[in-house]
């Protein structure tokens, strides 16, 4: 079962129907858990399906998370990275935009320079 909310909470069966996951696509759905929380893990693997390899360790620390959504992400990928890194918590990210979630989860030397700061 998938649980996506658009207005309600609705459970859908896998295959989702095909309507269904258009609009899911199209960020028009989120996926959630039962009770509505933000879904923790990948939202597009199914039930059943094989979970991906683990991130790579791009630090070098041993340590792997979350990947890193594209930037043309919708704002459901950013705030589940965003919840999954720790940058916040579920109720916060209600309350930011997307440009603001990949703002909070970029780290300071990937963010470009701005003319005239320091």
């Amino acid at each position: 079962m998938v649980w996506l909310r658009g207005g309600h909470i609705s459970g859908h069966t896998v295959p989702v129907n095909p309507n269904v996951m258009d609009r899911w696509r199209a960020g028009h759905l989120q996926r959630v858990t039962e009770d509505g929380r933000t879904w923790p893990g990948d939202p597009w693997l199914m039930p059943g399906d094989e979970a991906p390899a683990p991130a790579a360790d791009v630090e070098g620390d041993g340590a792997s998370g979350p990947e890193r959504p594209k930037k043309s992400a919708t704002k459901f990928a950013w705030a589940s990275y965003a919840v999954a890194l720790g940058a916040c918590t579920e109720d916060d990210v209600e309350k930011l935009t997307r440009d603001q979630l990949i703002e909070l989860t970029t780290a300071p030397e990937d963010k470009p320079d701005v003319p005239g700061g320091e």
